[in-house]
């Protein structure tokens, strides 16, 4: 699973929030490599699962604040679900349905506990990293986090950008690029996409 960035008294996800889905650091799997590379013998040949910890959107919503000593709730980004399951299919396969209806991955979360223990001296640590830990390490805690974005005014905003883009494409392209454009239009909309993150974030940049 991904963690979305947390935003002011919001925690968002894909999945409905009280679906539990397994989570791990990064870092964490950097770590296993590495003790990995430095004892090959030791692992020869064994499958080593890694799971920090098996949560739901709804508990890492409270989790945080707790630790904030703020109120926070969790959101599923419905937009991009909705539009994810019909303009790629096989990546809404994977972290959604998969983690809704098939109950996810089954990882053993004492596994990666145990190996924890060898974790090389320079990582400075010999746990794997929770939710708590990671908003702790990653500064999730103490940050002003930007604010957040109501449903309607992104939908708003996506949907004049997207007008505004196409009118724009449709008048002045070549007739060639047009037609590859409506051919491609998963492509182009994922473009759009990200290029309305760009614009939320900077937008909540100025709301602080």
């Amino acid at each position: 699973a991904r963690l979305n960035p947390p935003r002011k008294g919001v925690v968002s996800g894909m999945v409905k929030g009280n679906v539990k889905t397994q989570w791990v650091s990064l870092e964490d799997v950097g770590a296993v490599g590495a003790l990995i590379c430095m004892n090959p013998s030791s692992y020869k040949g064994k499958t080593i699962t890694l799971v920090g910890e098996d949560i739901s959107g709804n508990e890492m919503a409270e989790q945080l604040g707790k630790l904030r000593k703020e109120k926070f709730s969790y959101s599923v980004g419905w937009f991009m679900r909705i539009f994810m399951s019909y303009a790629a299919g096989a990546i809404y396969e994977e972290r959604v349905t998969f983690q809704e209806q098939h109950g996810g991955f089954n990882g053993d979360l004492q596994s990666a506990s145990e190996i924890a223990k060898s974790f090389p001296d320079c990582f400075k640590r010999t746990y794997i990293l929770n939710f708590e830990r990671f908003c702790d390490r990653y500064n999730m805690v103490e940050a002003t986090l930007p604010a957040a974005s109501g449903f309607g005014m992104m939908v708003l905003y996506f949907l004049g950008f997207l007008g505004a883009a196409i009118a724009a494409a449709a008048n002045l392209l070549p007739s060639e690029i047009w037609e590859d454009i409506k051919k491609r239009w998963a492509f182009y909309i994922f473009a759009l996409l990200f290029g309305l993150s760009i614009l939320n974030k900077i937008m909540s940049f100025f709301k602080r």
